[in-house]
């Protein structure tokens, strides 16, 4: 009986543990450890992930090398952790078929695009990560590929209520449209270069008319 009055006592113990918030301390460490990831990402991206060391990656966060390895056991750590920090394309797709309700597929994709547009400024280290590492890391690769196959069925069931309401084709292969529209975003980061932020921008939406004129042209009912 004793022991279960200790096993009932220490469960109870873990879960008040669990459900009380962090303290100073604990929020402070988790800020910290965000910083990194942040700046090893930038660095990963620039440089390249072997080219980037762990005391570079602590002089640019304006850290210890020792402060470094109390976050992270080791480098390859650091990229492994970068996803809990980057999940901002799948969620800004779903937000935006919640909100886009009864909205045409013109109106719906320009906003779509619009909104991606921003975030490859915002989040062009990580884009670029993903694409340059999930070759060589499974666990990055998984990271892509559910990035990629979330939006994709995302933007999908937008169009399969278009298809639906008759303003798209009955016979389109909705996932493979998606997917087509997000690998022509995918091949302009890759294959644009330099500029101004409002440059890139400008140049974004040029591509992406003609894009969505030539994807229109073949999906619209």
């Amino acid at each position: 009986m004793r022991k279960q009055g200790a096993a009932v006592r220490e469960t109870r113990t873990v879960e008040m543990t669990e459900d009380q918030p962090r303290t100073a301390r604990q929020e402070q460490a988790a800020a910290t450890r965000a910083h990194i990831a942040d700046v090893a990402l930038r660095l990963f991206a620039e440089r390249g992930y072997s080219a980037t060391s762990t005391r570079l990656i602590a002089e640019e966060a304006d850290v210890s090398e020792g402060a470094i390895f109390h976050h992270f056991p080791t480098k390859h750590e650091i990229l492994r952790s970068i996803p809990e920090y980057r999940t901002t394309f799948i969620r800004e797709a779903e937000l935006l078929v919640e909100q886009s309700e009864g909205a045409d597929t013109n109106t719906f994709l320009r906003a779509l695009f619009g909104r991606f547009g921003e975030l490859l400024e915002t989040e062009r280290h990580y884009v670029r990560l993903l694409l340059t590492e999930s070759g060589a890391d499974p666990a990055i690769d998984d990271v892509f590929q559910e990035m990629i196959d979330r939006t994709a069925t995302t933007v999908a069931g937008f169009l399969d209520q278009r298809v639906a309401d008759g303003e798209l084709r009955a016979d389109l292969p909705t996932e493979s449209a998606a997917r087509s529209l997000l690998g022509a975003l995918l091949l302009f980061l890759l294959s644009d270069r330099g500029g101004t932020v409002q440059q890139r921008r400008r140049r974004l939406a040029a591509y992406f008319d003609n894009v969505l004129d030539i994807w229109l042209r073949g999906a619209l009912a």
